[in-house]
């Protein structure tokens, strides 16, 4: 089985590819990392701008020059862990 840290980052890699959001919730729900631990360890990239916050979804720690305008083309957040492990199945890299 993969480590956690490639899975985030195979799944991080594939929510930017099809330009979806989900928060961090969901996304450490379906690693199995403390949604904390997922802020830390995402770098401020283009990829890991796609997991956002619940309330704003917008992600954690970046300046508006960094934010690509892609990241207001969806809307869509993807909230639930179910409903990302889903998506994911569809979406793989």
């Amino acid at each position: 089985m993969k480590d956690k840290q490639e899975q985030l980052a195979q799944l991080v890699a594939a929510l930017a590819k099809n330009t979806q959001k989900a928060t961090y919730t969901a996304v450490a729900g379906l690693i199995g990392l403390p949604a904390r631990t997922v802020m830390n360890a995402l770098l401020k990239d283009p990829q890991g701008e796609w997991v956002v916050a619940k309330q704003s979804h917008q992600p954690t720690g970046y300046s508006t020059n960094q934010l690509r305008p892609q990241l207001k083309s969806n809307s869509s957040v993807i909230a639930s862990t179910a409903v990302l492990a889903s998506w994911w199945g569809k979406h793989p890299l």
